[in-house]
């Protein structure tokens, strides 16, 4: 039995995953889906969205992750900035959205 496809940002969210996005030059960034819904809408494919990077201005690389990596708690305390970014996400760069 195969899966569907991910290729919208609301399967994306249903399935709680981050939108990485990756410059040539090293700058990550990484989005919650959810959050990219909000502003694009369910529909918007999230391997076509449009980010530029502040250090230069390449061609974006754009990976969808699960988040089942880290514990739920952590999430909620992160996404509610209660506390640090999980170990994975420490060197989060700045890429404009």
């Amino acid at each position: 039995m195969a899966h569907d496809p991910i290729d919208t940002l609301g399967k994306a969210t249903r399935h709680n995953m981050l939108v990485k996005v990756e410059c040539s030059c090293g700058n990550v960034r990484y989005c919650r889906s959810a959050d990219l819904m909000m502003v694009y809408g369910g529909g918007a494919d999230p391997l076509k969205l449009k980010f530029d990077c502040n250090r230069c201005k390449p061609s974006v690389k754009i990976t969808l992750l699960e988040l089942a990596a880290i514990g739920v708690a952590a999430q909620i305390e992160w996404a509610k900035g209660v506390s640090k970014p999980p170990s994975q996400f420490v060197s989060i760069a700045n890429v404009n959205t």
